[in-house]
């Protein structure tokens, strides 16, 4: 029998897709094939990135098997995908990150939207930001992400959908309807745990230019081998430096608002 948990506004999660004895042939499917590490797939082939993805994987393609599924969930799915014009098979849904604060009451319920030049350029002047872009504006990213029709000739990628010949497909965009809440270091607890996984995660990391410091810091804090007691006034410090500041309204969204 197939049950629709709610979590939250526009979050579920759908149970009982599947039958036990179609559970297993897929567990059984995927053993025959033999898992292997996996690696991320980005604009310059696939990669592996062990601080972005750990696991072992089993890829098949099977449209058969991916038409069937799309019809047994197809019911659940939002209405807000009725917009999407048959003809497009991707779509693109822009980041509102979480606000910030050293501490939350519970789960976030500010999110910052993307800006345009002039109110970035506002901020720049007000001195809430050192450079007009949302990449400033914004902890992580700021491509948000892709999602796609069953299809076995496109793949999805960090944040974009690529054909065969690896060129970004364009996406379907709706600025209002098609967004996700992106909880990027929303409390110093999250900066904190983050930011040390992905230190401790093996090799160093690439970080775009604005983390870099960041990065630094954090890595020879931690290199110190301070106790976690000891180490976290100083990662908390970091983290209230380097946060960018929301002593302003304008920009927020109160939950999908």
């Amino acid at each position: 029998m197939v049950t629709v948990n709610h979590i939250d506004d526009g979050i579920f999660t759908i149970n009982g897709i599947f039958t036990a004895v179609e559970c297993e042939d897929l567990i059984k499917r995927g053993e025959d094939l033999g898992y292997e590490a996996a690696g991320v797939r980005t604009s310059h082939g696939p990669k592996m990135m062990t601080n972005v993805r750990n696991n072992d994987r089993v890829e098949f393609k099977d449209k058969a098997f991916a038409d069937d599924v799309w019809l047994r969930v197809e019911p659940f799915i939002p209405p807000v995908l009725d917009g999407v014009p048959a003809s497009r098979a991707v779509v693109s849904l822009a980041p509102l990150e979480a606000v910030s604060r050293k501490s939350w009451d519970g789960d976030p319920t500010w999110f910052k939207r993307m800006l345009g030049s002039d109110d970035l350029t506002l901020l720049k002047t007000l001195g809430v930001l050192e450079r007009p872009l949302n990449g400033a504006l914004f902890h992580g990213h700021v491509e948000g992400k892709s999602g796609l029709r069953p299809t076995t000739d496109l793949w999805l990628t960090l944040h974009h959908v690529v054909d065969a010949e690896k060129s970004e497909v364009e996406a379907f965009t709706d600025p209002v309807a098609l967004r996700l809440l992106h909880f990027e270091s929303y409390s110093g607890e999250d900066f904190v745990r983050k930011w040390t996984s992905i230190l401790g995660a093996g090799p160093k990391p690439n970080f775009r230019p604005a983390r870099e410091p960041t990065a630094i810091a954090l890595q020879t804090l931690i290199a110190k081998g301070l106790s976690a007691e000891a180490a976290e006034p100083y990662l908390m410090r970091i983290f209230e430096r380097t946060c960018p500041r929301a002593g302003w309204r304008m920009i927020l969204s109160p939950k999908l608002g």
